[in-house]
């Protein structure tokens, strides 16, 4: 049996190289060139040229982000506070409003409104006359 196989490959190369002569004179009866080998396909994926470009490329862009934020300003923060009218005015309304809610017997809110307000200065009114 392994005869047989191996006249058969045998038989198989000889008719391949017979076929190929009978090509190569046919092209040079023609004038045409002999095709050339197609070039190997690649199977997908980045070959380790382009994994190196692709990393350069983003450690070039990484070090610049870096250094401009590095480079960028500092804002300082913003300073807040009160001045010294600012706290005697705002003082001065908060005794105010304790005033007007010990008057109506209430929270400082409940007396901070404008309704209750009118209330109180009515009964002063009332009890000053």
């Amino acid at each position: 049996m392994v005869a047989g196989i191996e006249s058969i490959i045998e038989q198989l190369g000889r008719q391949k190289s017979a076929i190929e002569a009978a090509l190569s004179a046919l092209r040079g009866v023609d004038g045409m060139a002999a095709p050339e080998s197609a070039p190997e396909k690649r199977e997908g994926g980045v070959t380790a040229a382009g994994r190196r470009q692709l990393s350069e490329a983003l450690k070039k862009r990484r070090a610049a982000k870096w250094a401009s934020a590095r480079e960028a300003p500092k804002v300082a923060p913003r300073k807040r506070g009160l001045s010294p009218e600012g706290r005697k005015r705002l003082a001065a309304a908060m005794r105010k409003r304790w005033a007007l809610a010990k008057a109506m017997g209430t929270t400082p809110i409940d007396a901070g409104k404008k309704t209750a307000a009118k209330k109180v200065a009515a009964s002063a009114k009332k009890k000053a006359a």
